[in-house]
């Protein structure tokens, strides 16, 4: 299946602290690699770092590293531009938050209808398929 990574996901991937949490999420994305064709897009990455560093407190260099070494050989890059913006826009009329429509126009573009992400607003999209197997709370 291909699957967009959202950043909720990744957050959890580069920072979880509960050894449990840690190693489930890890177990999930080595399972995601291994069966899975992955994508996400430059504005997930923004996400991943800044909330990285201002509610876990990771250093950006970290956060750069893991982006690096363990997202991007494992993941293709969705660029995000005039065509991604103008189609976000329509998305919007299904009451999600702007990054989000971008991120879902960027998938529809792709030809992508799955996403990873915990966030249950993404099901109001009637094209899209939310998944999370995780059961993690933020």
């Amino acid at each position: 299946m291909r699957l967009f990574l959202d950043a909720n996901f990744l957050i959890y991937l580069n920072a979880a602290e509960d050894p449990e949490t840690r190693e489930a999420v890890e177990d999930y994305y080595l399972n995601l690699v291994a069966n899975h064709e992955l994508f996400t897009d430059a504005l997930v990455l923004d996400e991943l770092l800044w909330i990285s560093k201002k509610k876990y407190r990771m250093p950006y260099e970290v956060t750069v590293e893991f982006i690096r070494s363990v997202l991007l050989p494992f993941m293709d890059l969705i660029p995000l531009g005039n065509d991604e913006l103008m189609e976000s826009l329509a998305i919007l009329r299904y009451g999600v938050p702007p990054s989000d429509a971008l991120h879902l126009a960027a998938m529809k573009r792709k030809g992508l209808n799955h996403i990873v992400s915990e966030d249950e607003e993404l099901e109001r999209v009637p094209w899209v398929t939310r998944v999370w197997e995780l059961g993690l709370s933020p």
